[in-house]
């Protein structure tokens, strides 16, 4: 630590020292963070111990990022890439949660109800094609990570990264809604928020499909397992969305009936 400072000797040393402790001041507020905490570590005592552990914790937090970087994306596509493989495997989870509830609202449980349970196969192909659409778009962008970005002509460059950002934002809507849509099929079942979901699911499709359409590369992508080109498979993709959509809104609407109809005529027998 320093050392004390000396014994006041008279009034000019005073104003000295007020005048110099006015700079030090001065200074420490315009001071960086990390520049003040080094200050304060020279106070001594325990409020030293307490700086030195967070000088500590920063340095942690620096070399942690370090040791990150060698694994970061270092362009717009490998980032996309990474965002939107994340993205889709938060849809696999989405697709497989609604599997095995379909399957165990096959017989009637405690989970939901006969009644609520007809709608779950529905939903199920609604996320499921909401996955296969999420899969395209990562083959696209994997592809797309292959070529040489540099080659292209500014405009070019700017027209594939504001495509690579629509795909991103597309997808993450849709993982989004389609965890709504989910979440509103379990007891008490909300039909006017499955509906609501379920439509914005497939604008949020459609959205990806056009733009997958409308990617040149989309179009040399390998044809899909039951040999559709890629053109095929994004007309197949959007019809079954929007096949899967009405049925919903249909048993959605047929449910809501349902229960209106039974609570009139509990009514009318009361």
């Amino acid at each position: 630590p320093p050392p004390a400072p000396p014994a006041e000797e008279g009034d000019g040393k005073k104003k000295k020292n007020n005048s110099e402790n006015k700079n030090n001041s001065e200074n420490k507020t315009s001071a960086t963070p990390l520049t003040d905490a080094l200050r304060k570590m020279e106070l001594g005592g325990g409020e030293e111990e307490d700086h030195q552990s967070l000088i500590k914790r920063m340095v942690g937090v620096v070399s942690d990022a370090i040791g990150r970087i060698p694994s970061m994306p270092f362009t717009e596509e490998d980032a996309a890439f990474q965002k939107v493989e994340f993205l889709s495997t938060l849809l696999k989870d989405a697709r497989d949660e609604m599997k095995q509830l379909k399957e165990t609202t096959k017989t009637p449980n405690e989970v939901m109800s006969a009644s609520e349970a007809k709608i779950v196969p529905k939903v199920f192909r609604l996320v499921q094609t909401s996955y296969a659409v999420s899969r395209r778009v990562v083959m696209l962008i994997e592809l797309l990570v292959s070529t040489h970005s540099q080659d292209l002509e500014a405009k070019a460059l700017s027209e594939r990264h504001a495509a690579l950002q629509t795909y991103v934002q597309t997808v993450d809507l849709i993982s989004q809604d389609v965890d709504e849509m989910g979440s509103a099929l379990y007891t008490p079942q909300d039909l006017q928020a499955i509906s609501k979901f379920a439509k914005l699911v497939n604008g949020h499709v459609t959205k990806a499909l056009k733009c997958l359409s409308s990617t040149k590369e989309y179009h040399t992508l390998p044809a899909s397992k039951d040999g559709k080109t890629p053109k095929e498979w994004a007309d197949h993709a959007q019809k079954a969305a929007d096949t899967f959509l009405q049925a919903i809104l249909k048993a959605a609407a047929g449910a809501s009936g349902g229960a209106a109809a039974a609570a009139a005529g509990e009514k009318t027998k009361q």
